[in-house]
């Protein structure tokens, strides 16, 4: 039985959220100053430390439905790059769980192909949902808020059940994996070696049930010569 890797995939998990959030949370960051909502959120601060209050009609300007816009934006590009180009490109593995020693691969025990990466990349669940719903918010700020409120309503759950799979299932995989047919395994297992030995296993099974097999046919006809 090929040893779970859960612990090993958690930590990766971390290291690659914090890694991605650090990127993510710099060039949201930028995309703050160039849409002017960088002020506003001083402001909001500022009028929060002085007691008054804010309503949620000047709170909710075109600066900040066009920064909301330009950070989705931002959380899917790196996000992509992150957990589908790069694993890709590097046998399977992001940076976390190349720290770990472990990779993702196909149920051939090669490195996943591009839409697979695609599917399995849970952490981009949200941000595929979020992307095309955001726009929204350049039409009707209230459509665009209750569409990204019911998109995390569903890829919440979705990532809780997947963790509880790869906790609880033998295999250790995960809903993405199931949906992906894909698997973690530590980057030191030789999938091929593995396959070799249970085809040569299968091969021995299949040869002593074999002779067994021919073993009692010649006992038969020697009984029915017996008969005679």
């Amino acid at each position: 039985m090929r040893k779970k890797v859960t612990g090993e995939r958690i930590v990766a998990a971390i290291i690659d959220s914090i890694i991605v959030g650090i990127i993510v949370a710099v060039f949201s960051f930028i995309a703050a100053l160039i849409t002017g909502y960088g002020s506003e959120i001083a402001n909001l601060f500022t009028n929060a430390f002085a007691g008054t209050e804010t309503s949620t009609t000047e709170f909710m300007t075109k600066d900040q439905i066009n920064f909301t816009v330009a950070s989705t934006i931002i959380e899917f590009a790196i996000g992509w790059i992150f957990f589908v180009h790069i694993p890709y490109k590097m046998n399977g593995q992001t940076l976390g769980k190349k720290l770990m020693r472990i990779r993702a691969i196909n149920e051939f025990g090669e490195n996943p192909s591009y839409k697979q990466h695609i599917i399995r990349a849970i952490q981009n669940w949200s941000a595929y949902l979020s992307l095309p719903i955001v726009f929204f918010l350049l039409v009707n700020v209230i459509l665009g808020s209750v569409l990204a409120v019911i998109a995390g309503l569903i890829t919440t759950p979705l990532v809780i059940v997947s963790i509880i799979l790869i906790i609880a299932r033998e295999d250790g995989k995960g809903l993405h994996d199931l949906i992906a047919s894909t698997n973690v395994v530590l980057a030191t297992v030789n999938v091929e070696d593995e396959f070799i030995k249970k085809t040569t296993r299968m091969a021995d099974w299949a040869e002593v049930d074999y002779v067994q097999k021919d073993s009692n046919d010649s006992d038969e006809k020697e009984d029915d010569w017996d008969k005679y």
